[in-house]
Parts: C-alpha cells; structure tokens; sequence
C-alpha cells in the first residue's frame, strides 16, 4: 500500500515508479503543446489562402504566425529547467521534436533568441551522435540553417 504521509519512508521501486510517470505526463504535456500550439499554426503559413483570401495580405499573415510561434517557445523556454536534455538527463523523443521543429520558420536564431534557457539543449540534440543520420537524411545542417 502507497502511503501517503510523507514522513513515512516508501520503497524505492514506488518512488522510481512514481518518478517515471511524472516524466512520462511531462514529456505527453509539452509534446501536446508543441503539437498543438506551435505544429497547427504551420498548416496556416504554408498555405496562407486556407484561410485568408487576399493573396496581399498572405506575407502579414505569416509574419502574425511566426510571431506566434517565437512567443510559443518563449512561453516553453520559461516552463522548462533543462538538465543535459529538456527534461532531465536522458535524450527523449520531445527533444527531438523540439530540435526539429525550432529549425522552421522564425528559424533557430530566433529561437535562441525568445528561449534562450533551451539553446544549449537543442544544440546537444542536434550534435548527438544518435541523431546523425535522421539529421543528415531528412533536414541536413547546411550553411546558415540556422537564418
């Protein structure tokens, strides 16, 4: 039985349990807002006229979007305490989505920018041995992709 007086020491495969699912609704809870928030918004800005008729007004629309999204990492940037990755030590499948998708437009300068506290880990992401081939395959790092 789990007790839930905290002076009352509990076995330590309860606490390693209980540790794993509060990493596991963190890495579900920011992947959903990454999802959510920053993904959706690219469904507009690569086809502006899904939703905006006047073509003048598509290159507005977009800069309205990426704007969006910087605030969404910046928001995402002020949740978060990285340890080597974004939510502790170990490489997981959100920091990979994260390093994917803040190469798209406003680009990763500006990513660094609005969410500085994640740079580093993104940077990590993108050199782990790891991840080489997906990188190489898929978005290879040529000069100035990081505009």
């Amino acid at each position: 039985m789990l007790a839930l007086d905290p002076d009352v020491e509990q076995p330590v495969e309860i606490v390693d349990q209980q540790e794993r699912w509060i990493a596991s609704a963190m890495i579900i809870q920011q992947y959903q807002f990454v999802s959510s928030a920053i993904y959706a918004l690219y469904w507009i800005s690569d086809n502006p006229s899904r939703i905006i008729e006047r073509a003048e007004d598509h290159a507005t629309v977009k800069a309205r979007l990426f704007d969006r999204v910087a605030r969404c990492w910046e928001l995402m940037g002020a949740q978060l305490r990285p340890g080597s990755y974004l939510l502790g030590e170990d490489l997981s499948v959100l920091d990979h989505y994260v390093a994917t998708a803040s190469r798209w437009s406003p680009g990763r300068l500006r990513f660094y920018e609005v969410a500085p506290g994640l740079a580093e880990t993104v940077r990590r992401v993108d050199a782990d041995p790891r991840l080489t081939a997906i990188w190489a395959e898929r978005s290879p790092f040529t000069q100035g992709w990081e505009r």
